[in-house]
């Protein structure tokens, strides 16, 4: 309704999307991912939805937004980054834009290309205890270690976390 060009990507297939709406396999961009299985968990669809956001970003020029953001009007920002800050200092994921030329961006594909993760945010020994129990793939990170810890993490290391904008620009409510 907002004039955006917007596009559905779907791992599996999903009934009730809107006639007219442009739909495209998940696929094309990224595989589906071993631990995500025929019935995958809600906690690995969001691991997925991590992995897919970040190579989305790296091969295509898009804005990522959660299918539960309301675009209230047609964006228009100053810049290729676009994302907002919460109110405890960290980076909302939900609509995403990075340059691909981001080293925020890079740092995380190279960070999630790793069969096992270590998150340089995690307490060392919980890794260690991790690592020698074999349990550091995406699937096996606590909730947000693949999406928002990551993404503040990159974001930070590059300096490019100075580019967000308010909680308020996207979370107005």
């Amino acid at each position: 309704d907002q004039g955006c060009d917007f596009t559905l990507y779907l791992g599996h297939p999903v009934g009730g999307i809107p006639e007219g709406t442009p739909v495209r396999d998940a696929a094309e961009i990224m595989p589906r991912p071993a631990f995500a299985g025929e019935a995958p968990t809600r906690k690995q669809l969001a691991v997925w939805s991590d992995l897919f956001r970040i190579h989305l970003l790296a091969r295509r020029r898009v804005i990522w937004a959660d299918l539960d953001a309301y675009c209230l009007r047609p964006y228009d920002f100053p810049g290729a980054h676009l994302f907002g800050r919460n109110d405890d200092g960290g980076i909302l994921s939900g609509v995403l834009a990075l340059p691909q030329d981001s080293p925020a961006l890079r740092w995380m594909t190279d960070f999630v290309a790793q069969d096992q993760l270590e998150p340089p945010w995690a307490d060392p020994a919980w890794v260690a205890r991790r690592a020698k129990a074999g349990t550091l793939g995406p699937a096996d990170l606590p909730w947000g270690d693949t999406g928002p810890r990551l993404l503040l993490h990159a974001l930070r290391l590059s300096g490019e976390d100075r580019h967000a904008l308010p909680r308020a620009v996207f979370y107005p409510v």
